[in-house]
């Protein structure tokens, strides 16, 4: 087996790796996002744009694709999640991230349909896992600390979080804002890996598997999350499916099979100890 290939596999699942820890703060939150694919596309524009365009060094435009990331989650928080909840959240964040491929599209700046070329390659294996591991420390950190806390009390339940003191309009811009930022550096380690991006890296099928990736491996745990990207990631190479259209119908299968055995993800409330062998409504044989 090819060592560089599995450099390269391991690359790639690091980037996709920072791109669902964003999706999975949001999501402690329990807010909804169907377009944290786009989040990601105005980490890799914005970090092309200033290398490319303006440019400013690498160690410069990473950073400033993380603000943006964290504005465009202000954004969405002011403009949608105060206002909206669950699936009408879901759709808002859906139609924000079509709107967004529709104007790279159309906006031949940043090379419309044809992409953006010439983006300096410098996401390696270090580089990568360096950004791992310190969202790692954080998030570590983050889960233990009263905020942490906070972010889980309005994933149960808002009211009851709301009655005990939780402040819950700035958990949802909390959330949305550094899931934002975290979401926009995947984005920008992604534009710094192919060189060559284009608005369809960042469409629909982008944020599913930025949402699947926590709800695959479990949501209670950003653990969960490192379980879920390597599921997505390594296991349509391990079972040799290479065309996108088996790909989705393998995610699409996995989804299935989860929400019916597994709803709360690999890792749930009781770690990964599975309470049943089978589903509640699986017919048992009654013993006499």
């Amino acid at each position: 087996m090819d060592i560089y290939f599995l450099a390269d596999l391991f690359t790639d699942y690091g980037v996709f790796l920072v791109m669902a820890l964003g999706g999975y703060v949001t999501l402690m939150a329990h807010q909804i996002s169907i377009g944290h694919g786009a989040i990601a596309g105005i980490g890799a524009y914005t970090t092309a744009i200033l290398t490319v365009k303006l440019g400013l060094p690498v160690v410069l435009s990473v950073p400033l694709a993380a603000v943006t990331g964290m504005l465009t989650g202000l954004l969405i928080a002011l403009v949608m999640a105060l206002r909206l909840k669950r699936l009408y959240l879901g759709i808002g964040t859906f139609a924000f991230g079509e709107a967004m491929v529709v104007v790279w599209l159309n906006f031949d700046y940043v090379g419309g349909a044809l992409g953006f070329i010439r983006i300096p390659v410098i996401t390696d294996l270090t580089l990568v896992y360096s950004i791992v591991a310190v969202l790692t420390f954080l998030l570590w950190r983050f889960e233990k600390s009263h905020r942490g806390l906070a972010f889980r009390a309005v994933f149960d339940d808002e009211v009851t979080a709301a009655a005990m003191g939780v402040n819950v309009s700035l958990v949802k811009v909390m959330a949305w804002a550094i899931g934002g930022s975290i979401t926009a550096v995947g984005g920008a380690l992604y534009a710094h890996s192919l060189s060559v991006i284009r608005p369809d890296n960042f469409g629909f099928s982008m944020s599913v598997l930025i949402l699947l990736a926590p709800t695959i491996g479990g949501y209670r745990t950003f653990w969960g999350t490192f379980i879920g990207a390597a599921v997505i990631v390594f296991a349509p190479w391990v079972l040799n499916v290479a065309d996108p259209l088996d790909k989705r119908i393998f995610y699409g299968a996995l989804y299935v099979v989860m929400m019916v055995w597994r709803p709360e993800g690999l890792i749930g409330r009781q770690g990964l100890r599975w309470p049943r062998a089978f589903p509640t409504w699986w017919p048992q044989r009654r013993l006499r």
